[in-house]
């Protein structure tokens, strides 16, 4: 993100819209990127500051184990042996 802010800073008139659309493509954080979408910050401070908040709260709830990663494979393995459960059964 440093870089990313760093770089953006560099380019001359560089307009808001671009900015957030490659912030949308260059993060990995679902609800960072349901942020921006639904309500899309008014000024590159607005932008920096949410990615801001954004990243301080993932680093805050791996901190205390509640990496929002980690549910989402969670989910995605119970979904896994669901399928391979009826897989296995005579289930027609």
């Amino acid at each position: 993100m440093d870089r990313f802010c760093n770089t953006t800073l560099e380019i001359l008139d560089l307009p808001l819209k671009m900015e957030v659309f490659a912030m949308l493509q260059g993060t990995q954080l679902t609800s960072l990127q349901e942020s921006l979408s639904l309500d899309p910050p008014t000024s590159q401070v607005d932008l920096f500051a949410r990615e801001n908040k954004y990243m301080l709260h993932t680093e805050v709830m791996r901190a205390i184990g509640g990496n929002e990663d980690r549910e989402w494979k969670r989910k995605e393995r119970n979904v896994e042996e669901d399928s391979n459960w009826v897989k296995g059964s005579n289930v027609p």
